[in-house]
């Protein structure tokens, strides 16, 4: 992993964070039509970074803790922006993601400050929750912008999502712990 800070996937990541305010934005506003093609950027810059960073070989330190930021403050800015307008997801869901998302923020923070880390490597129970928050996002804002009601199936969705983002927290806080102990 290089220590340079500005790579490809670096600036595709960057994207996805000059995004966010404007999603946010749009979300508020209700124009489901800009928000969809922002997210959609968003989610697609995602899956790109990656992809380039493996293919080029240009993973970075850098990048590596800017991507998991990003994915944090798309995630925040969306579901503050629906809680705000009262769209589509209950308040303990989006309560509950935010609490998660400040308590993976803190063990990130104790990792570098316990263990010496800088990277909190990426698990794939905590991919598998990212994806699935992407595509109820990305469902919620192709239901506003066709202008349809939620599906009977919607509920059973938002509960079986939070689940999978509660298993990835758990995961991720037993890592940490275990990352702790085995340092000290």
């Amino acid at each position: 992993m290089s220590d340079r800070i500005f790579t490809i996937p670096t600036l595709i990541t960057a994207v996805r964070i000059v995004c966010v305010p404007f999603l946010a934005k749009a979300i508020a506003a209700q124009s489901w039509g800009s928000a969809l093609a922002l997210f959609a950027i968003s989610a697609l810059s995602d899956a790109l970074d990656g992809y380039c960073a493996r293919l080029l070989n240009a993973r970075s330190t850098f990048g590596a803790m800017l991507d998991p930021i990003a994915d944090k403050l798309l995630m925040l800015a969306v579901y503050g922006a629906f809680l705000v307008v009262g769209i589509a997801l209950p308040r303990w869901f989006v309560i509950g993601i935010i609490i998660k998302e400040i308590i993976l923020i803190f063990l990130a923070g104790a990792a570098v400050l316990l263990a010496g880390r800088t990277i909190i490597v990426p698990q794939r129970l905590g991919k598998w929750a990212m994806a699935l928050q992407v595509l109820l996002v990305a469902a919620i804002l192709l239901l506003r912008y066709g202008e349809c009601a939620l599906p009977v199936w919607f509920d059973a969705a938002i509960v079986a999502v939070f689940c999978i983002v509660c298993a990835a927290l758990l995961r991720y806080l037993w890592s940490g712990v275990w990352l702790v102990f085995r340092k000290s």
